[in-house]
């Protein structure tokens, strides 16, 4: 603190939350700051955001340009559901040159586990 260094935070530039539609497959539902994903960089990483079943409750981290798109995909079961499946994710945009991926794991993990049990 006192020796003139300063430590680099991790602060988050954006969250949003994406889901699978049926009709037209993973979107962003919410996100804040309003327009911070452009929809065309988004379908280019909701591979790692809306993933397949066996990638489901596992951090996903992915690097779009000077940002990281860290997240924990959720896929609840039930034929309450179109396809009898949800999936959805909530995440965080950092920037991608301070390392916090660790930093973030346990929150992020946090937030995925308490909207499946509210879901």
């Amino acid at each position: 603190m006192g020796d003139g260094h300063r430590m680099e935070s991790p602060m988050i530039q954006a969250i949003f939350y994406a889901e699978f539609d049926v009709h037209r497959g993973p979107v962003i539902v919410y996100q804040t700051p309003h327009n911070f994903m452009p929809e065309e960089v988004f379908k280019n990483i909701s591979e790692y955001v809306i993933t397949k079943k066996m990638n489901a409750y596992k951090l996903t981290s992915v690097r779009v340009g000077k940002h990281t798109v860290m997240g924990f995909p959720i896929c609840l079961e039930s034929t309450k559901y179109d396809r009898n499946v949800c999936l959805f994710n909530v995440c965080f945009v950092v920037d991608s040159r301070v390392e916090s991926e660790k930093l973030w794991d346990r929150v992020i993990r946090k937030i995925g586990y308490t909207l499946k049990v509210v879901e």
